[in-house]
């Protein structure tokens, strides 16, 4: 019925929005997003210190990090294993600052706007 429809759409953009409210507030994102500038910065351009270098990237090439490799370990690995060297606690508060990403990342969020 058009009631149920709305309703499991409204829950649809809730899931997003909470998904988008995470990624903004989220300090486990925000320090994974920082050394992953700062490990691309030392790949690229060889500095360590933040005054040279890129001030940002693109989120979409966070993804190339899995293929990128230095010997057995991807970047991706090499990130999360250092994350965990500072904080054995980090991967956990990760995962649960993050609760609805999984769940907006599946979503067909152009056909949801096409149906609202």
């Amino acid at each position: 019925s058009h009631m149920l429809m709305h309703a499991g759409m409204l829950q649809r953009c809730a899931t997003l929005r909470s998904a988008a409210e995470e990624a903004r507030s989220s300090t486990q994102f925000r320090e994974l997003l920082n050394l992953a500038l700062r490990v691309g910065n030392f790949i690229n351009h060889g500095v360590q210190d933040g005054s040279k270098g890129a001030r940002a990237f693109d989120l979409a090439s966070l993804g190339s990090l899995a293929c990128f490799k230095t010997g057995a370990v991807s970047t991706l690995h090499f990130l999360c294993l250092t994350m965990w060297s500072e904080d054995v606690g980090f991967l956990q508060g990760f995962k649960t600052s993050l609760q609805h990403i999984h769940d907006a990342a599946r979503e067909n969020v152009p056909m949801l706007q096409g149906s609202i």
